[in-house]
């Protein structure tokens, strides 16, 4: 469930309670009151239109229906106040208004054409002196001031989600960042093979000095019995030292490689779900080296091109797609689940012989199997488990997006 289809159905929560307790234990007639139920019918109808298109509309913010779901909630609530004189349906308007409010974070033209809206509707209700229709003069005196509080609450939240792209811009960029370190990441077996590989390379550093220790005791030893100075015999050290160095060296240039990799993988909210799908393909490319990358989709054996970053500027794509190579590359990754690396000498084919390696990752995106297709005209064969990593992290960003 996204955001706003949650918050629509929280903020609406509390009338739908009471509007059920009203009918049931404080005045059950009202049923008989065609105009309440018309009015009721007609909020109950807005509600659930738009649980239906918030849960389609998933990550694009529907301004539009935001501002009309509000002159809906108000109008309903007006006219139920007004046939029953109770001033507490018309009170609902203020948590709908805060649910709107909420919904436009850093959206200030919206946030500001929303209390116009609000204000010219209780201008306008004033102005035809028709407040008194809604049963706000049976309300109390206390009951008006917290009704004035309350709007003034949201006019300074209002104001507060209208700057938030502002201040929490700089915040952001560290959260993301501490949330970089302290989440896990699957790099699949590959990674934990090279990790178990520099594990044992650290235990053979640690044997070894060890017994350079022992040798450097041993030697001092028969330094002292010849009569020979004793000196530090540097012979000895270097071989160890270069060993920790080389593996350390190793260690960190990983892992800044896969952290940067991770930093060019964001949500943005301003970005169409195939946009970002687009600037992930991008940025693979751009990590890797490689002159074609492709997301494909495959649901009952029907192949579909997500979609794809070609820096390679393959021009014929639907032949390069349909060949056999492709094709059975694709369907070995889908099948085995594995990693897939073909290699081609003097190139693919003579329409394509700038492609000389092609890797398939396979990854599972919203209960689908997915195909990541990496193509290179020239590669470095040490580096291609990390370009498997890198196309499995990219799938995994993908995925968070559905």
């Amino acid at each position: 469930m996204n955001y706003l289809l949650l918050s629509r159905a929280v903020y609406s929560a509390p009338f739908i309670l009471y509007l059920a307790y009203y009918v049931m234990h404080v005045d059950g007639g009202v049923l008989d009151n065609m105009t309440f139920l018309l009015a009721a019918f007609f909020w109950g109808v807005a509600f659930l239109f738009s649980l239906v298109l918030f849960h389609m509309s998933k990550r694009v913010q529907p301004l539009m229906l935001l501002h009309f779901l509000f002159i809906i909630d108000f109008s309903a609530f007006a006219v139920m106040a007004s046939t029953t004189m109770n001033p507490v349906f018309f009170l609902f308007v203020l948590p709908s208004s805060f649910a709107t409010v909420e919904a436009m974070r850093n959206q200030v033209i919206g946030i500001l054409l929303h209390f116009l809206v609000f204000g010219g509707s209780l201008f306008f209700l004033w102005s035809r002196s028709l407040t008194g229709i809604l049963g706000l003069d049976y309300a109390s005196s206390e009951t008006l001031w917290v009704f004035c509080v309350v709007l003034f609450c949201i006019v300074c939240r209002g104001i507060l989600s209208a700057l938030d792209d502002k201040t929490v811009l700089t915040v952001s960029e560290k959260e993301d960042s501490e949330a970089e370190g302290k989440k896990e990441y699957d790099f699949g077996e590959e990674y934990d093979k090279n990790l178990e590989e520099l594990q044992q390379a650290n235990e053979k550093i640690q044997s070894l000095q060890e017994e350079n220790a022992k040798l450097k005791e041993l030697a001092v030893s028969l330094r002292k019995e010849i009569g020979e100075p004793v000196q530090d015999d540097n012979l000895l050290q270097d071989p160890t030292k270069r060993l920790n160095d080389k593996y350390q060296r190793m260690i960190e240039n990983i892992a800044g490689y896969y952290s940067s990799f991770i930093k060019t993988l964001h949500h943005s909210a301003n970005l169409k779900k195939s946009d970002e799908i687009k600037d992930v393909m991008k940025n693979l490319a751009a990590a890797s080296g490689a002159g074609y990358v492709g997301l494909f989709t495959i649901k009952k054996d029907e192949l579909r091109l997500a979609n794809s970053s070609n820096r390679m500027n393959i021009d014929d794509m639907g032949s390069f797609l349909q060949s056999k190579d492709v094709l059975d590359g694709i369907r070995h990754a889908s099948v085995s689940e594995e990693n897939i690396s073909q290699e081609y000498e003097d190139g693919m084919s003579s329409k394509f012989i700038n492609i000389r390696e092609i890797l398939y990752v396979p990854y599972k995106i919203s209960g689908r199997t997915s195909i990541i297709m990496m193509c290179f005209s020239k590669i470095d064969k040490n580096m291609v488990p990390h370009y498997c990593n890198l196309a499995m992290l990219a799938s995994k960003h993908i995925a968070e997006l559905y």
